[in-house]
């Protein structure tokens, strides 16, 4: 299937906007949460952590949406397996930073998101 032009662009920007989230966050972070599944929505980066935060049982998933007035909502959840699929525990932090999101992400899950503690 070939895309067109406008379809490449969209696409373009959709990974562009996705990297900078991840960016934010920080690759340490991401992988002391043990993310997988990094994924570029629409409006914004999505993925999912191994053993549920390991060690937060009530979280699994994490979707960072950027907002026309560059903040970011973060949106936390418990993705359950199986063929329903059912999403419990939704909890959604709205009109942050981008230096807010270990803080969040922490306080959130319990975990820490880097190594160094000041």
């Amino acid at each position: 299937m070939l895309r067109t032009e406008a379809q490449k662009k969209e696409a373009d920007e959709r990974l562009k906007s996705a990297r900078k989230i991840q960016e934010q966050i920080g690759h340490e972070a991401l992988l002391m949460l043990g993310a997988y599944n990094l994924t570029a929505e629409e409006d914004g980066f999505s993925c999912r952590f191994r053993g549920c935060f390991r060690g937060c049982q009530k979280l699994n998933w994490l979707k960072v949406r950027e907002t026309p007035y560059e903040n970011y909502t973060l949106e936390f959840c418990h993705v359950g397996d199986g063929p329903d699929f059912e999403i419990t525990g939704n909890i959604w932090i709205t009109a942050l930073q981008p230096e807010q999101f270990c803080e969040i992400i922490e306080r959130e899950t319990g975990l820490l998101t880097s190594l160094v503690l000041l």
